[in-house]
């Protein structure tokens, strides 16, 4: 962990599960390594809850060894989560979810929650690294078009999102992370 002395603990919530939760006012790092990973496509996902009512921008990053960099993000939590399976229903958690690739000749990725500066507690829960290839971007999915004709470049949103390094004033991405939460489920 990085930033604040204090600011990121591991509790029990009220279902008797470990959650991570940060509650300090400062840039907050929680990493770790995932290792055993066979080279090829994954999704790295986590459930996020930013306190009621504040506005703290949250990132996933996963940075696969000798791979790209993937992150995803979002700053409310505005959203009840309704799906009566999921051991989070009746909260305003939203699942968060990176697409990335592990290249041949790696079997590792590295994970990081980071908190920035602001005030409100934000809570991890349910990180899950799953071998998964990435979904075809939303234009050549729906119209068979080339990706060429996307808006924005060619690539659709959570593509932008994935590759560039968003911040809380990025429109391409603000839009995406406040509507759905990040990337849904």
């Amino acid at each position: 962990m990085h930033g604040e002395p204090g600011s990121a603990t591991v509790r029990r919530n009220a279902r008797g599960q470990y959650e991570a939760v940060v509650t300090g006012t400062g840039n907050t790092v929680i990493a770790q390594r995932v290792g055993g990973l066979a080279p090829g496509s994954y999704s790295a996902s986590v459930d996020v809850e930013v306190e009621k009512g504040k506005t703290r921008p949250t990132f996933l990053t996963v940075h696969p060894e000798h791979g790209k960099k993937g992150r995803a993000w979002l700053d409310r939590s505005t959203a009840v989560n309704s799906t009566a399976s999921d051991e989070r229903h009746g909260t305003n958690a939203q699942r968060v979810r990176v697409f990335f690739d592990v290249p041949a000749g790696s079997d590792s990725a590295e994970l990081s929650f980071r908190v920035a500066e602001g005030v409100g507690a934000v809570v991890f829960d349910n990180v899950r690294v799953v071998a998964m290839p990435a979904p075809a971007p939303r234009a050549a999915r729906s119209t068979g078009t080339s990706s060429a004709s996307t808006p924005g470049g060619g690539r659709s949103c959570a593509a932008r999102c994935r590759s560039a390094t968003p911040t809380p004033t990025s429109p391409s991405c603000t839009r995406r992370t406040r509507s759905a939460g990040g990337t849904g489920r």
